[in-house]
């Protein structure tokens, strides 16, 4: 599978602004507005990155010839928002995965030290994630047409050849296959999903399944959208002109759903959470 490498500068990014905001709250100064105050966020950032993905609540520190500045983050918060940056990329991978079988995810280091990032693509069904050393890029470079001399830039890997050869192993990390949810959750109700489409609107038809919502909701469609098992994977399909949203995110016509997902739906929005049955012994 290609890797994720035009998704590096847009992540990496966003967590710089997200981190900028804060120092901008705490001590009304601007890193982004200052060339050497820029420089000095950047090159800290892998070391606030890996307190980020352990600690909770913390303090930054950037020292300047004009004085130190600090700002305070919340960990939870900072992952929390990362991840839901990245919802849009998850949402493509499942449908990927879905439609072509078991992948292999190749995933630039820079961006697997961002928070947040890496746990959601572990959680992608039948995928192997492997984070790719410092210097994969330079690498491929390596037997390529791009130098003079040698042959053809590899920029896709079948994912049963596993990686390229570097000299350092990249760190491989095994997703667990997903689970397909069987319940679906509306505040205190609990809806069991069975082989048959499961319709969510403002009405639904005499034999059709699902749940029939306030139809003066704003935002609300007669037949918004289905819930429908496929190949073995559940997914939903958005049928309305004001749009389904998975994670925060509006789905792009359909998508693959998973245990934990959250469907929102309407304005205010209304919330439908996928859940999975366990055993008596809470797997």
């Amino acid at each position: 599978m290609r890797n994720t490498r035009r998704w590096v500068e847009p992540l990496l990014r966003l967590a710089t602004e997200l981190l900028a905001r804060r120092f901008v709250s705490c001590s009304r100064f601007d890193p982004l507005h200052n060339p050497d105050a820029e420089q000095a966020l950047y090159d800290r950032l892998p070391d606030w990155f890996s307190r980020l993905a352990r600690d909770g609540d913390l303090t930054l520190t950037l020292e300047m010839p004009g004085g130190t500045f600090d700002a305070t983050v919340s960990a939870l918060e900072f992952r929390t928002q990362m991840a839901l940056a990245c919802e849009p990329l998850l949402q493509r991978l499942r449908l990927r995965v879905a439609e072509r079988g078991p992948h292999l995810l190749q995933v630039h280091a820079r961006l697997a030290e961002v928070p947040g990032i890496i746990d959601g693509l572990r959680r992608l069904p039948d995928t192997v994630v492997h984070v790719l050393p410092p210097g994969a890029a330079a690498q491929g470079l390596v037997g390529s047409g791009v130098v003079p001399g040698v042959g053809h830039l590899v920029v896709e890997l079948p994912w049963d050849d596993g990686p390229a050869d570097f000299s350092t192993p990249p760190n491989e990390l095994s997703a667990p296959s997903a689970s397909v949810p069987t319940h679906l959750l509306m505040g205190h109700q609990l809806y069991r999903l069975g082989p048959q489409p499961f319709r969510i609107g403002s009405a639904l038809g005499p034999d059709e399944s699902g749940i029939a919502l306030d139809p003066a909701v704003r935002g609300l469609s007669r037949q918004h959208c289905t819930l429908r098992l496929e190949q073995g994977a559940l997914f939903v399909f958005d049928h309305s002109r004001f749009g389904t949203r998975l994670n925060g995110h509006r789905i792009d016509g359909t998508a693959m759903l998973q245990p934990g997902d959250s469907l929102s739906l309407g304005s205010p929005p209304i919330e439908l959470r996928l859940l999975i049955e366990g055993d008596v012994n809470g797997t």
